[in-house]
């Protein structure tokens, strides 16, 4: 899905929903990619459990079973992990960004749209930003090598606006590799008790 359903929680939340009703009859099983996402998918898993689906659903959860906050919580790994990230670049406001992130970054902030004059749109964007205190943005290296251009676009964003550039090695894919596996053994037990 776009990742502009980001800028309104609401509407991510329903297009979610809309699009496990209709990818679960043709499924064995749906993990979903998402996290809180703004506390609006906390409580997917109990929302749709009533809906008698024939195929299991989850969410990204972190080994002490809570629902990762957002892909970057789940790109390190728990919360704790999260957390200490956040503290780390806590003195000036951060971007924190994944490869998907980097791939999506002019979809999110739509400069062509929010202004007819896409360089008044950028200078109102900057301006917004220092008032802010943004200043940097950071690449959150994920182990995933598969990335085009990765660096490119970090390095296009930085210089877009005159942000400094960090480098986390903390991102890793322990989040996606576990729930993957329990949804692997979740759908497997459900299809020999099925058969039964």
């Amino acid at each position: 899905m776009e990742l502009g359903l980001h800028k309104n929680p609401k509407d991510l939340k329903n297009k979610v929903y809309e699009n496990v009703e209709i990818l679960a009859p043709l499924s064995s099983g749906i993990l979903v990619f998402y996290g809180l996402c703004g506390n609006v998918l906390g409580n997917i898993e109990t929302d749709l459990e009533g809906k008698s689906f024939p195929c299991p659903f989850r969410i990204l959860k972190d080994r002490k079973n809570r629902i990762v906050d957002d892909c970057i919580g789940a790109t390190v790994g728990e919360m704790d992990n999260y957390l200490s990230l956040l503290k780390s670049v806590g003195d000036a406001g951060t971007y924190l960004f994944t490869p998907m992130y980097s791939k999506g970054w002019r979809e999110f902030f739509e400069l062509d749209k929010l202004h007819k004059d896409p360089a008044k749109a950028l200078k109102m964007m900057k301006k917004t930003h220092e008032i802010i205190g943004y200043k940097r943005v950071a690449k959150i290296n994920t182990g995933l090598e598969y990335t085009e251009n990765f660096d490119d676009s970090i390095r296009e964003f930085a210089e877009l606006f005159d942000f400094e550039i960090l480098e986390f090695y903390n991102g890793n894919q322990e989040i996606f590799e576990d729930c993957y596996g329990k949804m692997k053994v979740e759908i497997k037990n459900n299809e020999s008790g099925n058969r039964e």
